[in-house]
Order: C-alpha cells, then structure tokens, then sequence
C-alpha cells in the first residue's frame, strides 16, 4: 500500500538520518581507525541497506545526508561544505553516483519483492475463500468472507460489493463482485485489476455453483413430486383392484350359494370381506390427504406444526388399528416447529410406523426418537423386527417392492416407503434406512429441514 510522502518521510527517519549519523560517528573514532574510502563504503552499505528496507524518498535521503556527512565531518576544511582536495572530489562523485545507482537497483528489487509478498499473501486469501465457499450455500454470505480474508491483503484501498450487473438482451446476469479502488493508494506495478478479475471469477464460479445445486435440488423435488403422483396413480390401479375383487367375490358367493355353505365357511367369508374393507379403507386414507392437493404441479399448502402434534395424531389413528401397541416417544423439551404440509408428513410417518408395526408385530415395541441435528430434524423409528439385509435397504422404498422373511415378516403393498420418502423428499428431506440403536434391529431415519420463518405477503393497495 502506498503511504503519503511526509508519512515515509518521518517513519523512515532512522534509515535516512540515523544510518548517516552513526557512520560519521564512527568515523571520529580515536586513533583514524576508519580511513575515508572505508567511510565511503559504509556510506554506500547505509544506502543499499535504506532502498531494501524502506522507500525510494528514505533511499535518496540517505545518499543526501551521506554525502553531507562525509563532507562535513571528513574531508578539508573540516565542518564546512566545502571540498578542495579533488582526490576527495573524486570520491564523492563516485559515491554520490553508485549509491544512487545502487539504491535504484535495490529499489526495484525490493518492490519486486513487496509484490511478490502481495500476491503470496493473495493467494494464501483466494486458498482460504475456496475452501470457505465449499461449505457455503447463499450468495448472502460471499461479501462477508471477501472482506474478511482480503482486508489484510488491499487495506482499506479497495471496497467490495455484490451486485447484478446491466442486462444485455435476453441475457440475465447473476450476482457478481464488484469493486471500486484507489488507483494512488496502490503500489506502482502491482497488477491490482489481475488480481481482483481473479477474485471476480472466482466468486462467479462459486455463484454458479450455488445456482447449479438449487437447480439440481428444484429438479430433485420436481422429480420426487412426479414419483409420489405416480405412486398414487399406480396405488388407485393396483392396490384398490385387489380389495375390491376379493370383497366383490366373497359377498357374490354369500349371495348366490348361502344356503350351500356352511356357518363356518360364511363366517370366513365375511371376515374375509372386513378384513379386505380394512385394507380397502387404508388405501383411501392414504391416499385421501394427497389427492387433496390437485392436479399438475404438486402445491405445497404449510403451515408450522410440532412434531409432538404430528405424533400424537399418528399415535390415534394407529390406536384406532392395533390398540395394544407399544409406541414410545424419546424427544428433547424443545424442538422447533416444522413449516411443512401438516398432512403430508403425518401421512408420511404414519407409513413408517405402520411398516414397523408390521415388521416387528403388534406386540413388539416402537422407538419414535425426535432430535436436531444442524439445520434438520431427524426422526428415527425403530422396530425389534427380523431387520432387512443391507442390499434391501434401498430397494424397499422402490414403488411395489415387497421383502418376505417367511411368517417372520409381514408381506405389505410396496407402496407405503415409497410415498413416504417421496413425502419427506418433497419438503426438502429424505427416507432412509440407517443402523439401529441398541435393542432394536431395524430403523428407519425420516429428515426434514428447519426451514426460515416465510416472509410475509405485501398487503393488497386499495387505493
């Protein structure tokens, strides 16, 4: 950075003046230790010493009161400005002509060398910037992080901003860094606009890059939103026929050949038709809540909800079913809430704790654990079932894929971990199979990000 002339002036007072001050002091030591070509020489060390230490203004001071000490104090007449010896003449011009000489080449050295610092010292900001922005996600946080590493590089000489530069045509620029600097206020040389067009792509790169992952992730949960409408396509095909023909053909058959059949033989057959009435009626309540939300692209109606509240509804409709279950609830006392579609991801849970139930039986206990990890909540259901091998663990949440151990597992639809992910993914979360704690043997990990307080909508202009 390039200080004010009187500033380097008077910071640099003990290389121009010092240095010159001490040689002459030297030089009346007793007994002519020092003889005037050494004298000389020291001179001439001070100066080259001076332009590698300090400026170029400190150098060709030092050269002036270097000549006037050797004039003043060691040629004849002593302690006057003048010189009559042209041998001692002779000797100043030549000092007077290499220190100059010689504090110009060290000069330019020892910029070289500030500049060479000065990139060192860009680089080293520009490593740490790179390494930063890998874990940063908005373009909000970028300025904060340039100023911070690259103050200590540019001083106060240059001031960052983010802007959007002018539209050209049908062209929509993003987000860019921006600058403005004072071109005094830098060292002559220093290749500022290279270094600060290095920043720029970078940090454009690293905009790019947040804008490709919102991309990947929008596409991501468009494509979860069309599985979950093809799952619930496919369910109303395949998985309401099955109910309906086998109560269609145990009730046809009580109708036409009743008086044929025994009181046993009826009395299957009706359960076999409450039985299918209650799978019928499973399939229409999962299905009732998310054909509610229309057709085309998937609308998402939230609002905040606890994850107590969501639990406790799905506790109810899973009384309603097996009411000697054992369901247990392990969450901290304060969560926040969720800003979600309430009756989607109870919809959602409600699949996870019903495919426990069927794996590990109705008498067997259920773990609900709720915790916060980060910027998500974590729900981990876990069951005492046979557990799942770990090549199933993801084929299970493929639309009808069914997992039979025997009479050790309960054979279901293949539609319930299907919808379920797809519920979670479409909030921005996911389904997956994780290891289980101590004491059960599978679990199944549902996540939901803790999503910012939604900004509110201008009111209507009446006027």
């Amino acid at each position: 950075m390039v200080k004010p002339p009187w500033r380097v002036i008077s910071g640099g007072t003990a290389y121009w003046f010092g240095l010159p001050l001490v040689i002459s002091l030297l030089g009346h030591l007793p007994g002519n230790l020092i003889s005037q070509s050494s004298l000389l020489l020291l001179y001439l060390c001070a100066v080259i010493y001076t332009s590698l230490h300090s400026h170029k203004w400190n150098v060709s001071l030092c050269a002036f009161f270097s000549f006037l000490g050797f004039n003043f104090f060691h040629t004849q007449p002593y302690l006057s400005l003048q010189m009559h010896d042209p041998n001692e003449i002779l000797d100043a011009i030549v000092f007077v002509f290499f220190s100059l000489l010689a504090g110009s080449i060290s000069g330019r050295l020892n910029s070289q060398l500030q500049r060479l610092k000065m990139q060192k010292q860009f680089l080293r900001a520009q490593i740490k910037l790179q390494q930063a922005l890998l874990d940063q996600h908005d373009e909000a946080g970028i300025l904060p992080l340039v100023i911070e590493l690259f103050l200590p590089v540019f001083g106060s000489a240059v001031t960052f901003a983010m802007k959007a530069p002018m539209e050209t045509g049908d062209h929509k620029p993003g987000i860019q860094l921006q600058w403005q600097y004072n071109e005094s206020a830098i060292d002559n040389g220093v290749e500022i606009e290279t270094m600060l067009l290095s920043l720029q792509e970078q940090v454009t790169n690293a905009v790019a890059r947040m804008e490709a992952i919102r991309a990947s992730k929008d596409a991501e949960r468009r494509s979860d939103e069309d599985k979950l409408r093809s799952a619930l396509l496919s369910s109303v095909s395949h998985d309401l026929k099955t109910p309906l023909v086998t109560m269609l053909g145990a009730a046809t058959t009580l109708r036409d050949f009743r008086q044929d059949i025994g009181e046993r033989d009826a009395e299957e057959l009706l359960d076999s038709i409450i039985s299918e009435s209650q799978r019928l009626e499973s399939y229409i309540q999962n299905l009732l809540d998310m054909t509610r939300l229309g057709h085309g692209q998937l609308g998402l109606t939230r609002s905040w909800v606890s994850v107590e509240e969501i639990y406790h509804v799905v506790e109810r409709r899973i009384t309603a079913q097996v009411p000697q279950h054992r369901m247990q609830l392990s969450m901290p006392d304060t969560l926040p809430s969720l800003w979600v579609h309430a009756a989607l991801i109870e919809q959602g849970m409600y699949n996870a704790v019903e495919n426990a139930l069927k794996a590990g039986g109705r008498d067997a206990s259920i773990l609900v654990q709720v915790l916060k990890s980060g910027q998500q909540i974590h729900i981990r259901i876990c069951d005492q079932g046979p557990g799942l091998p770990r090549s199933e663990w993801e084929k299970v949440f493929d639309q009808f894929y069914t997992f039979s151990l025997g009479d050790r597992y309960e054979k279901g639809t293949g539609l319930g971990l299907s919808i379920c992910r797809s519920i979670f993914r479409v909030h921005g979360g996911d389904a997956r199979i994780v290891d289980p704690p101590s004491g059960f043997r599978h679990c199944l990990l549902l996540t939901v990000p803790v999503s910012p307080a939604p900004s509110p909508e201008p009111e209507p202009d009446n006027a």
